[in-house]
């Protein structure tokens, strides 16, 4: 069994390495160039339609829940533990410039992560309970007209969803035991407030998200810039040798052991990936819900995410570690542990501890509760009208024992699994959604020329 996971590992590592990114970055550039930039020739009304509207709970046409909601149902899936650690462990791997890499793989991927929002809403449908439903694999269907990729794509995201949720079990139960909870007591603590939560159904859902993301994201955030701010003398220094390292090596000091360019790369690129989800396309099956009456207006809080998740959260991440200096204080190997300690120079050891242990446990408790839902809704596509309930309550019941399994299992067996079939995942999403670029492009051209959706058009379209 060791030698199946070893070799596992070691071709998952090389399908994520230099094929998984050129396959990333090159969908994204396209997407970029097919939309003509609309993540930055917009951006003044995709802010205006997102930061600028964030009290209005409603908006106006069909869905279930508000666009703002199903948003944050879609942010608590992305924005998980490895926010927090993701960025140390980039600057361990590949230096500072990694983060200028994250940031680029973050902009150009606004484009393709639009782009699967539409979609999603241009294809959605309303279940039997009268919910509105979407994602990858009723556009894969419908827009695409293959119904076996929208079933295959389905099928990898369950099983990829299987590994994914005890991954992040094992995230929790790691961190809830260097405060002394046992893991068993973890994971059932765990199984509980998830079945509360999914059998609730989507509006319970995004209640939860709704109040989970801001309360988690504005406590570490709020922490992390008043540690920066007291740090504020190395913040320009910071930005520069982030930018200067994204093109030149650096050189080891302390327990950094040194980076070339090329890993740089490889690794802010894989870190924003991973981040802001784009080219995954599941994150579609939230924004499905909302309540809006045309697709770009929902696409618009799909790039609101990755400003949130990626420049504003990861990029603190990467701040606090460098202005701190603790990045040259920590060996590759205990690069997770570089946040804790900057934090533990605020606020101490035991209490920077604490802090860090709950910040942890709501990050990656967000992914697995949204996760199960994906998983679930992936399965009621592939039951059908039929068989479509029953099946989501058998995925849904299988992932909540895979809790209880993570609480014995080794985070690394899981890890390899999941990304192994993730790499499905996206595949079939890339490059499908390069295939339907045409429905994105006309929507876009329908929507921000149109005085029905921008009134102060009036009178100055001929």
């Amino acid at each position: 069994m060791d030698k199946i996971f070893e070799l596992m590992s070691e071709l998952t590592n090389w399908i994520w390495g230099i094929p998984i990114l050129v396959v990333f970055f090159g969908s994204f550039l396209v997407m970029t160039i097919l939309t003509k930039g609309v993540q930055f020739r917009r951006m003044k009304e995709i802010l205006k339609g997102t930061f600028g509207s964030l009290t209005k709970q409603k908006g106006e046409g069909d869905g279930t829940v508000s666009s703002y909601a199903a948003a944050m149902t879609a942010l608590a899936a992305t924005v998980g533990a490895s926010n927090i650690l993701g960025a140390s462990v980039a600057i361990a791997m590949g230096g500072p410039g990694a983060i200028f890499w994250m940031w680029v793989a973050a902009l150009l991927g606004l484009g393709m992560k639009y782009s699967e929002t539409v979609l999603g809403m241009k294809y959605r449908t309303v279940n039997s309970d009268g919910e509105y439903v979407g994602g990858p694999f009723y556009y894969l269907e419908k827009g695409l007209n293959k119904p076996w990729v929208g079933k295959a794509y389905a099928i990898a995201l369950v099983i990829f969803l299987a590994f994914s949720v005890p991954t992040q079990t094992c995230s929790v139960v790691d961190t809830a035991g260097t405060i002394g909870i046992p893991g068993f007591a973890t994971a059932a603590a765990m199984a509980v407030v998830v079945v509360l939560v999914i059998y609730g159904g989507i509006q319970r859902l995004s209640k939860v998200a709704s109040a989970m993301v801001p309360f988690m994201a504005i406590s570490y955030l709020l922490i992390a810039w008043i540690i920066i701010a007291l740090n504020i003398t190395q913040l320009p220094a910071s930005i520069v040798l982030i930018c200067k390292s994204a093109f030149t090596p650096i050189s080891a000091m302390g327990g950094f052991a040194g980076a070339g360019v090329m890993a740089g790369m490889r690794w802010g690129m894989a870190r924003g990936i991973y981040s802001n989800e784009a080219g995954l396309g599941e994150f579609t099956i939230a924004h499905a819900a909302a309540i809006t009456d045309h697709p770009c207006r929902q696409a618009q809080w799909a790039v609101f995410e990755v400003i949130v998740d990626t420049i504003l959260i990861l990029t603190t991440s990467a701040l606090l570690v460098l202005v701190t200096g603790v990045w040259t204080e920590v060996t590759p190997d205990l690069a997770s542990t570089a946040p804790t300690v900057a934090i533990q120079s605020l606020l101490g050891e035991t209490l920077g501890s604490v802090f860090m242990t709950v910040m942890l446990f709501l990050f990656a408790f967000s992914t697995i509760l949204v996760g199960i839902h994906y998983g679930g809704k992936a399965a009621e596509y592939l039951g059908g009208a039929k068989h479509g309930k029953r099946s989501m309550q058998i995925v849904t019941i299988v992932y909540i024992g895979m809790i209880f399994v993570a609480a014995a299992g080794k985070m690394t067996n899981f890890f390899f699994l999941a990304d192994f079939f993730l790499a499905f995942v996206v595949f079939i999403n890339v490059i499908s959604v390069m295939i339907m670029h045409k429905q994105v492009t006309v929507e876009i051209d329908e929507f921000y020329d149109n005085p029905k959706y921008f009134p102060e058009l009036e009178g100055k379209k001929k």
